[in-house]
């Protein structure tokens, strides 16, 4: 069996991945996490693609980190929960008292649409907008209502 060797010094074959002799798990975990980095679009995008493809094992692959972040993610929650509590109410109250989903606010658009609040404070006030719209609107973008 050949030595590993990486150029951090690393000589514990345990450290090693079998079919990668030349770089330790955790040299191989730095660059991989750098290049992510470095090409961040492309990254993202081949992560999509890979979870459209691959729907199984994306699922399995959430569960086994939910599994382990648990505790964690439930933190995350309630911090946020807590951080945003006028939306959490202003989206439950639209929950409960505005049933009859309307159609898409933005001219010639017949979608399906969900409710945005521009204003928390006032949680039963809401402009119907399709995903699409939505999205573009939060993005910054102009929606004609």
């Amino acid at each position: 069996m050949t030595i590993p060797h990486c150029k951090c010094g690393e000589r514990d074959p345990a450290k090693y991945y079998p079919s990668m002799p030349r770089q330790c798990k955790a040299c191989l975990s730095a660059s991989a996490k750098a290049w992510r980095e470095a090409h961040l679009e492309s990254s993202k995008l081949r992560a999509r693609d890979y979870m459209r493809n691959h729907p199984e094992q994306a699922r399995l692959a959430q569960k086994r980190w939910y599994d382990v972040h648990a505790a964690e993610h439930t933190r995350r929650q309630i911090a946020y929960t807590k951080a945003h509590r006028d939306e959490a109410n202003a989206h439950n109250l639209a929950l409960a008292h505005l049933k009859e989903i309307q159609p898409c606010a933005a001219p010639g658009c017949t979608s399906k649409a969900e409710r945005h609040h521009p204003d928390y404070s006032k949680p039963l006030e809401v402009i119907w907008l399709c995903r699409r719209h939505h999205k573009r609107l939060h993005a910054g973008e102009a929606v004609l209502v």
